[in-house]
């Protein structure tokens, strides 16, 4: 059967990204367990409960003494201080307390002497005649790093592990953040068996499911699910129909360009899904569906093509996944390494990353044998995007790079 496709709603990658963020649906809050917070976005500001030490702390092992004018030089042992116990009293100024790092200072003392500074003799502490000392030296004082009800983190941070040592320290047992979309990720073609499986000579094993999660997954998104569909409308009907009760988004590969079997489009539209465009001018990757339901799900029909498939998931659908948790990514720019013929629509290039830290990353591009070609992605650090209509990209020219991963981001 010859199934009529309505005229196809063509855009330009600018275009495309504008419409994404316009129908990405505005990011709502949830509260989880501390355990469960982490790489999220946080949705509350977070507040010291107390002053940071909450005592004056002893900084490194040794003996703590009442630092006096005339400075004497040794002392009798007077008791210990461990972390973790209610604090001495010292009476007698001739004596000194052994404390060990962490635990709050001893009442009377002001000073700690490290170990390295003394002599023990039997029940006396020596200085070595090398060391001397000053008054507060090696005592962090009580509310020194922040105080009570200072801000410490603002929301819309991402909650990495610094962030959640912050948050036990200040007892969140549970936190707000914005809440993760449902995704339910499905790979469509009667010629795909599963990983496992030994492929027939007319089949091939399924790997775009497999990149499409470690995409996700790498930029904080797992909750997932992974489907795979046959082309035939009655299967690819029931599996789409029983996705959008569950899903609040939906990422497909192939079944959205030309063929007869190319029936993604037809379906959704059935099941209600509106189509918002259908083709993006670019290459790889130019068929590429996005739609939206009445209920605000999205959909997002990527191209078949295993390179075409994962550009299109890194440029278009990650940063709309980002934005529906709350957090724009910014666009990062690196240097071409060399020149580069200009194309008759935006072309996105595998390529690999070289300097950084204190100079800008220089993107060598990585040949490639057309968009089937995933193995050439191996040992890239990403794409860059060259944009139409110019004569030739000159060597040191600013281009916008996409990350298969943050890591370079965050450099």
């Amino acid at each position: 059967m010859v199934y009529s496709q309505p005229d196809r709603h063509r855009v330009s990658p600018q275009e495309a990204t504008l419409l994404l963020e316009q129908h990405c649906p505005k990011p709502r809050v949830v509260t989880v367990p501390l355990a469960e917070a982490g790489h999220r976005i946080l949705a509350e500001p977070v507040r010291a409960d107390a002053d940071q030490p909450r005592f004056d702390r002893v900084c490194m092992d040794g003996v703590a003494i009442r630092c006096q004018t005339e400075r004497p030089r040794s002392w009798h042992h007077g008791g210990l201080q461990v972390a973790g116990t209610p604090p001495l009293t010292l009476f007698d100024d001739a004596a000194a307390f052994e404390v060990m790092t962490g635990a709050v200072c001893p009442e009377g003392c002001d000073t700690v002497i490290p170990y390295e500074d003394l002599e023990q003799e039997a029940n006396l502490w020596r200085l070595k005649p090398s060391a001397s000392y000053r008054s507060r030296q090696h005592i962090q004082v009580r509310g020194s790093e922040y105080r009570q009800d200072t801000l410490l983190i603002d929301k819309g941070v991402l909650l990495r592990a610094p962030e959640l040592a912050i948050l036990a320290a200040v007892g969140k047992q549970c936190v707000a953040v914005q809440a993760r979309p449902r995704i339910h990720v499905i790979s469509n073609g009667h010629e795909l068996v599963g990983v496992e499986q030994h492929p027939l000579p007319y089949q091939i094993r399924d790997s775009n499911s497999t990149a499409i999660q470690a995409c996700l997954r790498s930029f904080g998104f797992d909750q997932l699910t992974l489907h795979r569909a046959d082309d035939d409308e009655t299967s690819l009907t029931s599996l789409l129909h029983q996705a959008l009760e569950h899903a609040e988004v939906l990422i497909l590969s192939a079944g959205v360009s030309r063929g007869l079997k190319d029936l993604v489009p037809v379906v959704l539209r059935r099941l209600g899904v509106k189509d918002v465009f259908h083709e993006i001018e670019q290459k790889p990757g130019r068929p590429f569906w996005f739609g939206q339901t009445a209920t605000g799900q999205l959909v997002f029909g990527l191209p078949g093509n295993p390179v075409a498939t994962l550009m299109n998931l890194r440029r278009f659908v990650i940063p709309t996944l980002a934005l529906w948790e709350g957090q724009a990514q910014g666009l990062q720019q690196v240097l071409l390494a060399d020149d580069r013929e200009a194309g008759a629509v935006e072309r996105m290039l595998p390529v690999c990353l070289e300097g950084g830290t204190s100079e800008p990353f220089r993107a060598h591009v990585k040949a490639m044998q057309g968009s089937g070609d995933f193995a050439s992605l191996q040992g890239t650090d990403g794409f860059i995007c060259l944009p139409p209509n110019r004569d030739r990209w000159q060597q040191g020219t600013q281009v916008a790079f996409f990350d298969w991963s943050p890591s370079y981001a965050r450099r």
